[in-house]
């Protein structure tokens, strides 16, 4: 195969470089610009709270909220098994994985 004929294959069938944020009330927004460079962009955000002095997050069994565009859900679904954890994955923004948070999870929660 020639250069130019490889090199032009390749552009066509490589993947899109995926980013993910982890900001459940971020939305997708402060993403535009590397959507715009070509990436695929999403959010991947657990639906648990990590202690900053803890010993790390734990994700085993942790659900994991994902949405975005498909390249990037695709690579987060991948990036969520992983880990371990289990993928809740949106239709919408990922602005709904706080709503879901709130109105499901949310109302066990007790302050100590």
């Amino acid at each position: 195969m020639r250069h130019e004929r490889l090199r032009s294959t390749l552009a066509r069938d490589a993947a899109p470089p995926v980013v993910l944020h982890t900001s459940g009330g971020a939305g997708l927004a402060p993403l535009e610009a590397l959507r715009a460079a070509g990436c695929a962009v999403g959010s991947l955000h657990p639906l648990a709270a990590f202690a900053p002095d803890g010993p790390g997050p734990q994700f085993a069994r942790v659900w994991c909220a994902i949405a975005g565009d498909q390249a990037a859900r695709a690579g987060a679904q991948a990036l969520v098994e992983a880990l371990g954890a289990r993928a809740l994955r949106l239709r919408d923004s990922p602005d709904a994985a706080l709503r879901y948070t709130q109105s499901t999870i949310g109302r066990y929660a007790a302050d100590i």
